[in-house]
């Protein structure tokens, strides 16, 4: 392949290998074959737009297409589709290979290890980032979804105690199918929810639990809520302000969203707080365009031409990659440690949803300002001075000197980093990059 993508360039562009572009490194991944150009940059634009015109010369299928995108220190990423495929007992066919979950590293804490990139490099989701609090995993039938959301809570709770990570499980379109290998998990702070009534009334108690953490200062345990075909209950009324609340102010208080959706739409993801607040985007295979814009929050990522069985891309605030994730088995669940029995939460008094919103939202803490946390960011000032310079009570200036010191460290594992400016009377920052 790489053969006739050198002839089709030179064909095209009059360009020639080791004159204007050279090959830097040929990665053989899980289900690409990727390429690190180096080219004369006058040729890029022209090679990114090459994408169908080369999957045709390499001799592709219509379902597979090189994807041409900027790679790290100045070259091209040319990502070519391996021959293959996925047999019935789940086994690779061709020239596929899965990724193994005990290939990658493991990390302690909030830290996902999800697969390998082009670069076949670990591929790691942070939900202690306070940028990336909660994620949203779609692709249509085939993609690998299921499997990607079972690899997100298989982490977590391999690497956390029932004493740092919890979850409450839901899935209410296919009752539970893709929570079943965790429904015996000591980790669940309730079994594995499967009907409307029951998973309402276990939002309500997740809102009920936010003010009950803004009152006490608590953040811990963390709780991750789970909500696979998530489009089941965003597509009803009453679901929409329970969720938006969880996205919306969740993080603060360590209560976390992962949601799943088979067929993303601007209708069936919810409102603008549920939209925005889905930072961390694992998109597989989409049906189109459209999808693959509403399921990375952004256009032109290409989802619609991903191959399928674990063939992601993970969006994030600092850009998009393109992944193979790990194949999470049966071997490896039964690995995690399994409890005597089933733990329930006692749902009875959050039935009226309404209620229990209408209540959370008078007593929960005021929320944080943007300007509040940049100055505490700023400075690195104490919670003394920033209550006397922003007017506002010690706990509150607690939760704002928390929540910039977590973004400052989030900076740094970004390459970010913030220097204090103290002129008279004003609280700048330079931010720049290491």
């Amino acid at each position: 392949m790489a053969v006739a993508i050198a002839h089709y360039w030179q064909q095209e562009l009059n360009i020639s290998p080791n004159v204007h572009y050279r090959i830097r490194e040929a990665i053989n991944g899980p289900r690409l074959i990727v390429l690190h150009v180096v080219v004369n940059p006058r040729y890029a634009a022209k090679i990114m737009a090459m994408s169908e015109a080369l999957s045709m010369a390499a001799g592709l299928d219509k379902e597979q297409t090189i994807r041409i995108a900027r790679g790290r220190a100045g070259a091209l990423s040319v990502e070519i589709p391996k021959p293959g495929g996925i047999g019935e007992n789940g086994i690779p066919t061709g020239l596929w290979y899965n990724v193994s979950i005990t290939a990658l590293p493991r990390r302690v804490g909030l830290q996902a290890t999800v697969g390998l990139d082009t670069e076949h490099r670990p591929t790691l989701v942070d939900f202690s980032d306070p940028l990336t609090p909660h994620a949203l995993i779609a692709g249509c039938t085939g993609s690998g979804k299921t499997n990607c959301q079972r690899l997100v809570v298989h982490d977590l709770a391999s690497q956390n105690t029932p004493n740092d990570v919890q979850f409450l499980l839901i899935d209410t379109k296919k009752r539970g199918i893709g929570w079943r290998p965790f429904e015996r998990l000591p980790h669940l702070l309730h079994s594995i929810i499967t009907d409307d009534l029951t998973a309402l009334k276990a939002l309500g108690w997740a809102v009920a639990e936010i003010d009950r953490r803004a009152k006490s200062g608590q953040t811990r345990p963390r709780v991750f809520v789970g909500i696979d075909e998530a489009q089941a209950l965003l597509e009803q009324r009453d679901f929409i302000k329970p969720i938006g609340d969880l996205a919306g102010v969740g993080r603060e208080f360590g209560i976390h969203l992962l949601a799943a959706l088979q067929d993303p739409t601007k209708d069936n993801l919810g409102d603008m707080t549920i939209k925005r607040n889905l930072t961390i985007r694992l998109v597989g295979k989409t049906d189109s365009p459209d999808a693959a814009k509403v399921a990375a929050g952004i256009g032109g990522t290409g989802a619609e031409r991903l191959m399928g069985a674990g063939d992601f891309l993970l969006v994030q605030p600092d850009g998009a990659r393109r992944l193979t994730t790990a194949l999470i088995t049966q071997k490896d669940v039964a690995r995690l440690p399994r409890a005597e029995s089933v733990r329930y939460l006692d749902l009875d008094e959050y039935e009226d949803i309404d209620h229990v919103v209408e209540q959370a939202s008078v007593r929960r803490a005021d929320p944080l300002e943007p300007d509040q946390v940049l100055v505490a960011l700023a400075t690195g000032r104490g919670i003394t001075w920033l209550a006397r310079e922003l007017g506002i009570g010690s706990t509150k200036a607690q939760r704002i000197r928390e929540y910039a010191d977590d973004m400052r460290k989030a900076g740094i594992n970004r390459g970010y980093t913030t220097i204090p400016l103290t002129p008279h009377g004003q609280n700048r920052a330079k931010i720049g990059v290491e």
